[in-house]
């Protein structure tokens, strides 16, 4: 019988930058729009500063590698997340109580 070989397609992100990478530009891009849009349309003029240094830090921590999977980017794993937790498939601890078949 023959084996047969199958070749694995290979994703390579492309890197703008030695640590930006394309589609976090364009999550950059579409966060500033966002961030943007909201400044003009529904933040007080007295702390829009505020709002935009509050909305550059968050930009930075969901752009960074998550810590518990380094394959991912933040934003991924929460969306990721949501994802989950609409499907059903998120995993949680549940206590109750052990019955006599259950001890051993």
């Amino acid at each position: 019988m023959e084996q047969f070989t199958t070749i694995k397609e290979l994703e390579t992100p492309v890197k703008v930058t030695r640590f930006l990478y394309f589609y976090d530009l364009i999550f950059i891009g579409a966060y500033v729009f966002v961030s943007y849009e909201l400044i003009v349309n529904h933040v007080y003029s007295k702390i829009q500063s505020i709002y935009l240094i509050n909305c550059i830090l968050w930009g930075i921590y969901l752009i960074l590698p998550a810590i518990g999977n380094l394959k991912r980017k933040n934003w991924q794993n929460i969306v990721n997340t949501l994802i989950n937790m609409v499907t059903g498939r998120t995993y949680y601890s549940v206590k109750r109580e052990a019955d006599e078949n259950d001890i051993r």
